[in-house]
């Protein structure tokens, strides 16, 4: 998890990906099931660790940073999973 964030009443877990190429896929495509999960577990834990007493809104976010001829482009896909 890069980033955790607040947009008004909702916690938002950003994963930061960046690629130079699409050789192996571009960085928004490279978050696996397995991936998704351990976000997902790492968001819960720190809602148990800061004392919530109730669920708060949560949402997953990807920034993908793709480097071309050294000009980046970024993409941000809100509520990725």
């Amino acid at each position: 998890m890069d980033i955790i964030a607040r947009e008004h009443e909702t916690l938002v877990f950003i994963e930061v990906r960046t690629r130079r190429s699409s050789f192996r896929g571009w960085g928004e495509e490279s978050i696996s099931y397995h991936k998704a999960q351990r976000l997902k577990a790492i968001a819960a834990y720190y809602v148990l660790q800061c004392g919530y007493t109730t669920w708060p809104n949560l949402r997953f976010d990807v920034i993908a940073i793709r480097w071309l001829e050294n000009n980046p482009e970024i993409i941000w896909i809100k509520g990725a999973l």
